[in-house]
């Protein structure tokens, strides 16, 4: 009996494991109906208005978000129908966005929480992750923006984004390092007449940027324009304040006219710095990083 019984031992455990197996299988699916019940059934009303109340909580003062409908999708993922941005004292005042959706990121899982972004709007796709340690991945491909320049009445810049990078620290307090790197083409200047120039729209080029740097202080490492009527290079810093808008700009710049400039543009840099003997002019940025001064 008792060799008939070791000869059965791995049959009986087998059947035990077995229905374990299905045990812990049946309380999976159920979790899995459950949840998927709770996502498709939750009042879509109250998970609006907790979660716009929630995110308008933590905006600066004078900034709206809003939306006309929030859901849950699955696995996790918070999605936003016809969301917009009011932004109080910025150059675009609201922001449009046909997507918007938020999960959990995968650094989340391992003890940093965190969230993966996607949106879509006129300026491009938005994809990459924000962690609550204040790190940023955000990438922006394929857009276009016109926007005014503040300021100046009726005139406007515009171009095409190819590729807008944001990776590192975004905390000013923290020594951590932040990068942010820029490709725009076929910038342009609408308006352009008002400086007395012989064209309404003037085209500039090419735009590239590149800054880094540690804590507050971040450097212009790449700063370029080319392929338009100015050929422009630049070098400078970037003090970061709280709020952003308090931020400090110093930047010294290189502008020589291209063949193609018509003299009014000529007149207009030589009224603006000395002409060097390469025939560039010399120009100086200082001030508030939305609203410099020219020095």
């Amino acid at each position: 009996m008792r060799i008939f019984s070791l000869l059965r031992w791995p049959q009986i455990q087998a059947a035990k494991l077995s229905v374990i197996l299905l045990s812990l299988g049946a309380l999976l699916l159920f979790l899995f109906f459950f949840l998927f019940g709770f996502f498709v059934s939750f009042p879509d009303t109250v998970l609006q208005n907790r979660v716009l109340a929630e995110i308008n909580r933590q905006l600066p003062a004078g900034n709206r978000f809003e939306a006309r409908g929030v859901s849950l999708g699955f696995p996790l993922r918070m999605e936003f129908d016809q969301a917009r941005l009011i932004m109080d004292s910025a150059p675009l005042p609201e922001l449009t966005l046909s997507q918007l959706s938020f999960s959990p990121s995968l650094a989340t899982f391992i003890g940093n929480p965190g969230l993966s972004i996607y949106a879509e709007s006129e300026f491009g796709s938005l994809n990459g992750t924000i962690s609550r340690s204040t790190e940023v991945s955000l990438h922006l491909r394929d857009g276009k923006f016109d926007l005014p320049i503040q300021g100046i009445s009726d005139v406007q810049v515009g171009g095409v984004i190819t590729s807008v990078d944001l990776v590192g620290q975004i905390d000013a307090g923290k020594e951590d390092t932040l990068r942010f790197e820029a490709v725009i083409k076929r910038l342009f200047l609408t308006g352009a007449d008002k400086f007395g120039l012989g064209q309404s729209e003037l085209p500039l080029g090419d735009l590239n940027v590149g800054v880094a740097g540690v804590g507050r202080s971040l450097a212009i490492e790449q700063l370029s324009l080319d392929g338009g009527a100015i050929a422009l290079t630049g070098s400078g810093k970037i003090l970061v304040q709280a709020p952003f808008d308090a931020s400090r700009l110093d930047l010294k710049l290189s502008l020589r006219p291209e063949a193609s400039a018509d003299a009014g543009l000529r007149t207009l840099l030589e009224l603006l710095g000395p002409k060097e003997r390469d025939g560039s002019h010399t120009l100086q940025l200082r001030g508030r990083l939305l609203t410099p001064q020219l020095k």
